[in-house]
């Protein structure tokens, strides 16, 4: 409930047409792909009612748009950015942004796991579930493609490696999902001081979707232990 209501109080002040506003807050792109935690980082930044986290861009809506003048009391406005896909705002054309203004900060969240995050990926693109407010427990596993896998890794690796090089002695803070899973309250102190707001103790309704072991989510998980040690 308290979530909801920090979110609903932002979203009231900035409709409010006479409220005094400002444009000099600290902007931010969280940098990421899916199934990294980028919607439980974006919970975490809303909690605090200092941040307004928007969401992922559509085409046309360029991050100009989005970094308008807000209320006094927001600190620090931002969005997510996805890097993977071709009908989403392409890596260069972000970087080539990003490097106009480099006032703006990076958040690159990112996940060590491989497996798991395409495994998660896989999962959502065959339910349709993206995020969820309580575990599931339920559905059949699934039998992939260790190729398809190897291929995902590849590309991952690639284009990891050109956001690296972009971000080489800008302003930028690392983040990896399991660390903000696993450590909230400490990699979230990370981003508030990042973003040069009063760090605060994060909440978010959001919970694991799949939490079990993978042999459990896929159904030839022996193909796979070769390939990684995950």
């Amino acid at each position: 409930m308290k979530t909801l209501f920090k979110i609903n109080v932002k979203r009231l002040a900035i409709h409010i047409p006479l409220a005094s506003k400002h444009l000099t807050y600290t902007k931010f792109i969280i940098l990421t792909t899916p199934r990294t935690g980028s919607t439980l980082l974006h919970t975490f930044l809303n909690y605090h009612l200092n941040v307004l986290s928007l969401g992922e861009p559509q085409n046309g809506d360029l991050p100009a748009k989005r970094w308008k003048a807000y209320p006094k009391f927001i600190k620090a406005v931002g969005f997510k950015a996805f890097y993977d896909s071709s009908s989403r705002l392409p890596v260069k054309e972000m970087l080539s942004q990003h490097s106009k203004n480099e006032s703006v900060k990076i958040i690159w969240l990112r996940r060590r796991n491989k497996l798991r995050q395409w495994v998660s990926l896989k999962i959502a693109e065959n339910t349709g579930e993206w995020s969820a407010v309580r575990t599931s427990l339920n559905g059949s596993p699934l039998k992939l493609s260790p190729s398809e896998f190897a291929e995902y890794v590849a590309k991952m690796g690639e284009t990891d490696s050109q956001i690296q090089d972009h971000l080489t002695g800008k302003r930028y803070v690392t983040i990896f999902y399991e660390d903000l899973t696993e450590n909230t309250e400490l990699e979230m102190k990370k981003v508030w001081n990042f973003l040069a707001v009063a760090p605060i103790k994060p909440a978010s309704l959001l919970k694991k979707q799949h939490p079990q072991p993978l042999n459990e989510l896929i159904t030839n998980y022996n193909d796979f232990i070769q390939m990684t040690d995950q």
